[in-house]
């Protein structure tokens, strides 16, 4: 198919006025079809583009870049599976400190599993222990909270005395909800997106962007749904409709078989990210494959895809944030020099004008 920008406009207005949806889109099938032709996420050399490079000190190494989660004057790189630890930075890109206290005692974690910045706290989640730890500036463990019960990833910070966690098997919340809001103690006082029948080979995704959180409160993609919730402070409400759903499996469909067997048909949504103007990124994927790259707008109604090789690795403001390696200039061959660039979202609209 030619590299014609696709992108379906949704009468938002609907979605505020009663909740309603608009029925099923001609566009879903072409958008598939597309295969992310659209819109180049990172293009060299645009001016619009701001780039950080990172000063790494010669002890330190990012092996894996999972996550990246900023604020004003903080950059934070999470580090999962090779260093096992978040990286400080300040906006210039100068190195200020690491956390790495993998361990079993206190102030110390088996794996950190998922991350988050609360002004200048450092919080790392460590779903084996069942343990939520604080972490300064300066990497040192300042609090610690235990747990009752084991409970999964992802999770965001809703508000000062709240997490959302996503619950993506049976058997750990009432009806099997799919995502849950805890004190900061792990008790859950919310529940979302029930899945009553849900079977243990139906429930096992892997989804390390679930949850997209901008300047607005934080976002959903249900599994087997088609439709963006925003968590408000009593509830969910739908903001954006993918109109997919006549292309996707749901849970009856499937079974009692692993979903990674299940290629007819779309599955679920994955890598969802969202800046403050409701512009978002996020991979829909057949059986555990990712195949179609699409961005949108919440609020606009923009839908397309889009393609490249530098995945979003998150957002600030109204920047999605990549990471590009290069080859150092010294003498060692195996120097890298590695640099965040900050894609403005307006990139998007601009060519779904086109």
């Amino acid at each position: 198919m030619n590299c014609i920008s696709v992108f379906i406009r949704i009468s938002v207005f609907s979605i505020f006025l009663g909740g309603c949806m608009t029925k099923p889109s001609n566009y879903a099938k072409i958008i598939m079809e597309n295969q992310g032709a659209d819109w180049p996420i990172y293009v060299a050399g645009d001016s619009t583009q701001r780039t950080i490079s990172l000063e790494m000190p010669a002890n330190s190494f990012i092996g894996s870049f999972d996550k990246i989660f900023m604020n004003d004057s903080l950059i934070c790189i999470l580090d999962k599976g090779i260093a096992k630890g978040v990286f400080i930075f300040d906006h210039s890109g100068k190195f200020r400190s690491k956390i790495q206290r993998s361990g079993r005692g206190p102030g110390e974690y088996i794996s950190p599993d998922d991350a988050a910045l609360k002004k200048d706290t450092v919080l790392i989640y460590d779903r084996n222990s069942r343990k939520m730890l604080y972490y300064n500036l300066q990497g040192e463990c300042c609090k610690e909270t235990c747990f009752k019960t084991y409970r999964p990833i992802p999770f965001a910070i809703k508000d000062e005395g709240h997490f959302v966690f996503y619950f993506g098997m049976p058997g750990f919340s009432k009806d099997n909800s799919e995502v849950v809001e805890t004190d900061l103690a792990g008790n859950i006082t919310k529940q979302y997106i029930a899945r009553p029948n849900l079977r243990e080979a139906q429930g096992r995704f892997h989804l390390p962007y679930y949850f997209a959180q901008n300047s607005e409160g934080v976002f959903f993609i249900p599994v087997f749904g088609d439709k963006i919730y925003q968590i408000t402070t009593d509830s969910i409400r739908p903001v954006f409709d993918f109109q997919f759903k006549s292309q996707m499996y749901s849970f009856d469909e499937i079974g009692t078989q692993s979903m990674v067997e299940q290629k007819d048909k779309y599955s679920y949504f994955s890598d969802f990210h969202m800046t403050d103007d409701g512009s978002f990124v996020c991979f829909i994927n057949r059986g555990n494959i990712s195949l179609v790259n699409l961005a949108g707008n919440i609020h606009t109604g923009e839908l397309m895809t889009w393609k490249g090789d530098s995945p979003i690795i998150g957002v600030y403001q109204n920047y999605f944030i990549t990471v590009m390696e290069s080859a150092g200039s010294g003498t060692d061959s195996d120097e890298m020099n590695t640099s965040l660039v900050f894609i403005k979202s307006e990139r998007l609209t601009d060519v779904a004008k086109k």
